[in-house]
């Protein structure tokens, strides 16, 4: 996990200051590393931060089904605690064309 966040780091460094949505979901793919590696709060923290830096309007699916990937990440035993409240709170309840575990649905051939 070290060597995906420098690359992250070093990916983030290269984005003009102006520019918003790349460098937030490289923010996000950080929160699934934590996630990933079982530090719950750090992760929905760094999640929420990310998507509450990023103006109401300018918000995309792809953002929030990116956030919601962190919650779907970490054990169920910890998806109670206040920092996944926090961060469920700042998602839309699902987005648009999404299952609430934040996949497509499956296209039926019947």
């Amino acid at each position: 996990m070290q060597k995906a966040r420098q690359a992250q780091d070093e990916a983030l460094s290269l984005y003009p200051d102006h520019s918003r949505i790349d460098p937030a979901l490289l923010a996000l793919e950080h929160a699934m590393c934590l996630a990933q590696e079982h530090d719950a709060t750090e992760a929905c923290e760094l999640a929420r931060h990310t998507v509450l830096a990023i103006p109401e309007a300018h918000r995309t699916e792809i953002l929030s089904v990116r956030a919601q990937e962190v919650i779907n990440t970490l054990p169920a035993r910890v998806r109670a605690t206040r920092a996944v409240r926090d961060l469920g709170e700042v998602l839309p309840s699902r987005p648009a064309g999404r299952d609430r575990n934040g996949s497509r649905p499956s296209a039926s051939w019947a």
